[in-house]
């Protein structure tokens, strides 16, 4: 049995639970009130969300793309994160924040000097000793991970290696004075799933070399192979072909997604072209595959609701947040499952489809005002926003 491909995860008292959701709590609302943590860190603290590094990344690609500019947008793949935090190493860190000494101990006695056992299929193995990492699941794990990466963060937003949003304008249309708005992105984390973005191959490698020092001291492991790479030239040549990428003391051989390549991030498709075909197939897979793993099981009318409503329903409104479907596109994705409960419920298939979406009988959600009031809703959250995402839509909007 190989343990290497296994992380742990540790089952502790309900006491030990409580105490530690009270230390997190406290820390957490100091981080925020304060603004402590500088890095473009969007999780481990009250009111983050993969909503603004998505639409960070999406609005940069925009701008590109509108303005014709050469653009790198590197995906990082972190290994085991949380099994390879330096306890040592993160103290300093608690300290860097002026944390007092006696929470930091209290941190370090949660992490230090203990033992595990693995269940396996012939029961749990002998006790060992755990010498470094924190552990998965635990609820101040998150927040200890952010301070942890937070230096990087900062360091690499310092030397001003990234993509430049700018836009000049005239305030008063009597006045030549021009006003500049300027805003630089070098990177967007989100726990230990990297972006760096930077504006040419040499500030990205610039980048990789500041962050591979860093994983170096900090003994992280990147799967460098594994990084995917979103890259465009200005001009009419906007694809890149295979090139090799200086990693800090490595070389690896990566080929770039094609322009209307899609690829991954944070659970939403994006790429360099604005294309939204590859959105709308998986959009229809994932109805489609519901309706594979349902369409013979014994299920009641009210069930295969809950099913449509509470998970369908969300899983398509996130992965579709930056598409704009219209009324045919949503009536395309939901066809099938529509199609399954008429019979189900032995409904006709000509059956008008307001039966199914009056209130008064099933409540059946429709898809094309869900996503409206979605994409409503997060356009006002989004140019009401005081931190970065609202700064970067500001220019974009100027």
């Amino acid at each position: 049995m190989q343990f290497n491909k296994y992380s742990s995860y540790n089952t502790i008292g309900n006491s030990t639970k409580s105490s530690q959701r009270l230390l997190n709590n406290r820390l957490a609302t100091l981080m925020v009130q304060h603004n402590i943590l500088k890095g473009n860190q969007f999780a481990g603290v009250p009111g983050s969300s993969t909503f603004e590094p998505i639409r960070i990344i999406n609005e940069i690609i925009e701008d590109a793309r509108e303005k014709n500019k050469e653009i790198w947008i590197l995906f990082q793949d972190l290994s085991k994160a949380y099994d390879r935090v330096n306890i040592h190493m993160l103290d300093k860190a608690l300290k860097r924040l002026k944390i007092p000494q006696s929470f930091c101990n209290i941190i370090r006695n949660l992490f230090t000097n203990r033992k595990n056992r693995i269940f396996t299929a012939v029961g749990l193995t002998d006790e060992y000793d755990v010498l470094i990492g924190i552990d998965q699941g635990e609820v101040i794990s998150p927040l200890l991970w952010c301070i942890y990466y937070d230096p990087l963060l900062c360091e690499i937003e310092s030397r001003k290696l990234g993509y430049c949003l700018n836009h000049h304008y005239r305030q008063n249309l009597y006045n030549d004075q021009q006003t500049e708005l300027e805003q630089q992105i070098v990177d967007s984390a989100f726990m230990d799933d990297t972006t760096w973005i930077a504006e040419n191959q040499n500030n990205m490698e610039s980048i990789l070399s500041i962050a591979d020092d860093f994983y170096l001291l900090n003994n992280i492991k990147v799967n460098k192979e594994k990084s995917k790479l979103l890259a465009k030239r200005s001009g009419k040549e906007k694809t890149i072909q295979k090139l090799q990428l200086s990693f800090g003391r490595e070389t690896i051989d990566i080929t770039p997604a094609t322009y209307r390549e899609s690829i991954r991030i944070l659970g939403v498709w994006i790429n360099l072209a604005g294309h939204r075909k590859y959105v709308l197939q998986q959009a229809c897979m994932e109805v489609l595959s519901m309706c594979n793993i349902i369409k013979r099981k014994p299920i009641t009318d009210k069930q295969l609701l809950y099913l449509y409503n509470m998970v369908i329903i969300p899983r398509i409104e996130y992965r579709t947040q930056l598409t704009i479907l219209s009324k045919r596109d949503c009536d395309s994705i939901i066809a099938p499952f529509r199609q399954l409960y008429k019979n189900k419920i032995r409904l006709s298939s000509t059956a008008p489809n307001a039966i199914l979406e009056n209130n008064f009988i099933y409540k059946f959600r429709d898809l094309y005002e869900v996503q409206l009031q979605s994409k409503i809703t997060n356009f006002v959250i989004q140019i009401n926003d005081q931190n970065l995402l609202g700064k970067i839509t500001d220019i974009r909007l100027k």
